[in-house]
């Protein structure tokens, strides 16, 4: 059995400097760092890729149904154990040497739905716990802009690959990396806006509001509406909508795509 310094060498996706950059902070130092052990753990039990995509979806269900019956510091620790474990099974898939689309779609497919389902659930529970029942309708709108946001930005690189095959044979890719290049340089605050909207981020955010209504309460007798729950999910109500229109904006008027595909592709014959 390798070590577990044999094992993060076999089990590391390779990706260029500058991707790796691009991954969150708390990706990289946090939960690649912890989710080795798990992998070592799991190739020693001798379970599959599969079998751990499949605790991944059960563990976030249960941080959904948890949030959605009022226990929310009990389900923000099961989604804080559903994004470490999944990093194990792509971990478990490299170790055996599989590497495939169907797994990457399957696995980015999940996040859609696990994603979307947390903040729909969180309306639900803090509804039913504060009884304000708009707080229902909230989460629902979050659910379906933070969706429509990630939507949005696949579709632009969706017309981007068909249009590189549709020229393929008149166009060659520059020395530069593509995923470099499709990876757009921010100005600081979209940079920290991203950073606000986007997992693993949105996922400490929640904890910390959720442990952060547990001390008010016990301690303080702090309840609806000076939740941190509530606001964040108010603040996330905001944001994706605005993020949805100038996304749209952006790609529309200002001819986003035109622009990458030119910084992306040259042209043989030109």
């Amino acid at each position: 059995m390798d070590t577990i310094e044999q094992l993060r060498i076999k089990c590391r996706k390779e990706m260029t400097p500058e991707q790796r950059k691009e991954r969150p902070w708390f990706t990289e130092e946090v939960t690649r760092r912890l989710s080795i052990y798990l992998s070592w753990a799991c190739i020693r039990l001798g379970m599959s890729a599969n079998q751990v995509s499949l605790l991944v979806v059960i563990l976030g269900i249960l941080a959904g149904g948890a949030c959605s019956g009022g226990h929310f510091l009990l389900g923000v620790l099961l989604l804080q154990s559903w994004y470490l474990i999944d990093a194990v099974d792509g971990e478990i898939a490299r170790y055996h040497g599989v590497n495939d689309l169907t797994g990457d779609y399957t696995d980015k497919l999940m996040h859609y739905v696990i994603e979307a389902w947390v903040f729909y659930a969180l309306g639900s529970g803090l509804a039913e716990r504060f009884e304000v029942v708009w707080i229902h309708s909230l989460g629902l709108w979050v659910a379906f802009f933070f969706t429509l946001l990630k939507l949005l930005y696949d579709l632009k690189y969706k017309c981007l690959v068909l249009h590189a095959q549709s020229v393929l044979g008149e166009v060659a890719f520059r020395k530069q990396d593509v995923t470099q290049l499709l990876s757009p340089r921010h100005h600081w605050l979209q940079r920290s806006l991203k950073t606000y909207s986007l997992y693993p981020n949105v996922m400490n955010i929640l904890t910390g509001a959720a442990l952060l209504d547990v001390a008010g309460e016990r301690v303080y007798g702090v309840q609806f509406p000076w939740s941190c729950l509530v606001v964040v999910l108010l603040s996330y109500a905001l944001f994706y909508p605005a993020a949805c229109l100038k996304g749209v904006y952006g790609i529309i008027r200002e001819r986003g795509i035109d622009r990458e595909c030119e910084e992306m592709l040259i042209f043989k014959n030109s």
